[in-house]
């Protein structure tokens, strides 16, 4: 019982996926605050030319 978890202890097999596991979350993360930080930039944008073009008469 003692050698199996010894052996267990040693094994990094997993470490990897692990790893990738927090690179990938740390992207999205990064990713999802990237699209809420240019969202209400967008809004205000699209509002603006929307009330520009209405206040044009042709």
């Amino acid at each position: 019982m003692v050698e199996q978890a010894k052996t267990f202890a040693r094994d990094d097999s997993g470490a990897v996926s692990a790893e990738w596991v927090v690179l990938v979350a740390g992207v999205v993360m990064l990713c999802v605050a990237a699209f809420f930080s240019m969202e209400s930039g967008t809004l205000d944008l699209a509002q603006g030319t929307s009330d520009h073009l209405t206040g044009t008469s042709d």
